[in-house]
Formats: structure tokens, sequence, C-alpha cells
């Protein structure tokens, strides 16, 4: 069963969800879309912003050749605006206090290949809620 997991960063509200004992953050944009002017520049801070940000489904994917070895997921979509990170934590965490590990999922790609919809690193992370790995 999922239902919404919402995590506070500031002014904003990053509303996830809850699968299982996990809650998931997809697609939180970490900086400035790298368009136009900012094409290969260094990354720039995002402007502080307020209200509710869905973070339910994963952001877009660096623009790259199809690599067989390295599939990306039938539904991912590809962008130079593409700087999206992924959080996995415990179910709850987010909201008590408490002080728990969590998953950051960055990908590199190289200016290659991956991405954080990867079904590879998405799979093995939803394999391993099923465990105790807290």
């Amino acid at each position: 069963m999922n239902s919404a997991a919402d995590a506070v960063a500031g002014q904003t509200v990053y509303r996830g969800q809850t699968t299982g004992n996990v809650d998931v953050w997809r697609g939180i944009r970490y900086a400035t879309p790298p368009t136009g002017d900012l094409r290969w520049r260094r990354a720039r801070p995002l402007e502080p912003t307020s209200g509710t940000v869905d973070a339910t489904t994963f952001g877009s994917v660096a623009p790259q050749q199809v690599n067989p070895g390295v599939p990306l997921s039938p539904d991912a979509v590809k962008s130079e605006d593409c700087l999206f990170l992924n959080v996995w934590a415990p179910q709850g965490a987010a909201g008590d206090g408490r002080r728990l590990p969590v998953i950051v999922w960055i990908h590199g790609g190289a200016y290659v290949f991956g991405a954080g919809t990867h079904p590879s690193t998405t799979a093995r992370i939803s394999r391993r809620r099923r465990t105790s790995w807290w």
C-alpha cells in the first residue's frame, strides 16, 4: 500500500510516498536547471521556495545514447534539466526527530550513461527494504 510521506526543508514540503516500511522521495531538484546560459557551467543553487513539491516521480535523465548494458527505465524522460536526486528512509523518519540513516541517490553517468531512474538501482533498494537494514 502506498501513502504520502512529507519531509520539510526550510519553507518547502516534499511530498513523497510510503511503500511498506520505506519512505521515498523521487525527483528532488538539487540545483538550478543547467539550461541556456548555464549549460556546461558549475551548478547554481536553487532559489528558496515555499509550498509543496510533488516528490513521487523520478526527475528527467540526462540526454544520452541508448546503452544496452545499462538500460534506462521505459518511462525515463531525457532532458538537459536533469539535476535531481532520490531519497529512501525508514518509514516515518522525516517527522519524528530520530537520527536515522537514509540512502541518497545521485547518478554519476560520466556524460555517457545512467540515471536516478536506473532499474537496477531502484530494484536493489526495493528488495532491501523487505529486510531489516536500518
